[in-house]
Formats: structure tokens, C-alpha cells, sequence
């Protein structure tokens, strides 16, 4: 919907946030129902390093996880990657400022750490199938006030297909959510407006609760 109604007021709050949730739980149905669904969670047990056979005593538990290390392998040599990409202009007179630009990118991707953006991004889809990465600005990067484009990853899950096409591209979607979790004094400091109306979404569990849960 709208943020402004028909009689330029500004539009109820509950319908957008019963939209938002909308698109949400729309996003959330169609992950469930790709076949790599239950995988994922096997996946990430399988490189957390537990077993699940069963052993006879008499043999050892001694136990090395090759797979977590011919990953790490793998995406270490896929993420070591050079920037040669750059700006280029057929017009000279604006040869100096693609000069300034390429300057620009390569101090970028060499003081921000880019490289590590994209590693994440391949843990991911190592692991789990999909991995994401995105730009965002980060106002506060180096110092309150002093801002930078800082690199973020997205695992299979933080991300939402709305209306997905037969394409299966998110660019050809009507909208993506990304999830980003945030701790809720954070979120309540960012939006201070709504403060009385932001409640977290799960509780940490306390070591009372866990010795409860185990009995």
C-alpha cells in the first residue's frame, strides 16, 4: 500500500504492517517448498562436526571433519580474488574522474576488507546451497560520523522472494525481504518513535529455563 492515502493523509499503520507481514509469511511459504528445503539443516549439522552412527566400544571417537576443512579450502581459493574491474570513458574529458573513481574502488575494496564480504557470501552457498551478498552505507563505519559502504552476507534464509517468476530471479521479483537481525535496544535507539512498539521476536534463554527444559 500507499504511504499516503487517497485523502493525502498518511496511510493507516496496521494495513502496511499487515501487508509487511504478508509478504513475509509469502516469502517464508515458498522457501519451504523448494526441495532443498530439509537439507539445509542437515547441512549445517553435517559441518558442525556430531555424528550420528553409532560405534562399538572398542573403536575409537577420534573424529576429523575433512569436509569442513575442504571447504574452507575451496572458498578461501574462490574468494582470493583481484580487483581488475574499473571505470573507463572514451571521453577525455572525463578521463581524470575515471581515474579518481578506479582509485576510489580499489581503496575501497582494500580498507574495507570486501574480500571477507565475499568469503561469507561462499561459506553460505557452500554449506547451504545459496549464499547472498549486498552493499549497504554504513554511516558510523570508522568512527561516529564517518561513514562507509560496508559489505554484508545473506544466508538462504535472510532472504524473501515476493511473487517469485518462473525466472526464479530475484531481480525480476515484485519485492525481496531481507532479514537482518537486529538486537532490540539497537532497533529501539534506530527507531526511537517506535520504541513502546518494538518487542523481540524471541527470548534468550536463560540457564534456569535450559536446566528446566532438560529435566
Amino acid at each position: 500500500p500507499a504511504a499516503w492515502g487517497s485523502d493525502g493523509h498518511p496511510q493507516d499503520e496496521d494495513k502496511i504492517l499487515g501487508y509487511l507481514r504478508e509478504v513475509r509469511q509469502d516469502g517464508e511459504t515458498f522457501l519451504k517448498s523448494q526441495l532443498a528445503w530439509p537439507d539445509i539443516t542437515k547441512c549445517m549439522r553435517l559441518l558442525g562436526g556430531p555424528r550420528d552412527e553409532k560405534l562399538p566400544s572398542n573403536l575409537s571417537r577420534a573424529h576429523c571433519n575433512y569436509l569442513k576443512r575442504q571447504i574452507r579450502e575451496v572458498v578461501a581459493t574462490e574468494s582470493n580474488i583481484r580487483p581488475l574491474w574499473g571505470y573507463k570513458t572514451d571521453n577525455d574529458d572525463f578521463r581524470a574522474n575515471s581515474e579518481v573513481l578506479n582509485k576510489l574502488m580499489l581503496a575501497w575494496y582494500q580498507n574495507c576488507f570486501a574480500d571477507r564480504g565475499i568469503r561469507s557470501a561462499l561459506q553460505w552457498a557452500a554449506v547451504t546451497g545459496t549464499g547472498y551478498t549486498g552493499l549497504s552505507w554504513k554511516r558510523d563505519y570508522w568512527c561516529r560520523g564517518r561513514g562507509d559502504i560496508a559489505m554484508n552476507d545473506y544466508g538462504p534464509l535472510d532472504v524473501l522472494p515476493f511473487m517469485m517468476p518462473k525466472s526464479n530471479e530475484l531481480n525480476d521479483c515484485y519485492s525481496v525481504t531481507i532479514i537482518v537481525s537486529t538486537p532490540i535496544a539497537l532497533a529501539r535507539m534506530m527507531w526511537p518513535a517506535y520504541a513502546d512498539r518494538l518487542v523481540p521476536d524471541h527470548d534468550r534463554i536463560g540457564l534456569l529455563q535450559k536446566g528446566m527444559e532438560k529435566v
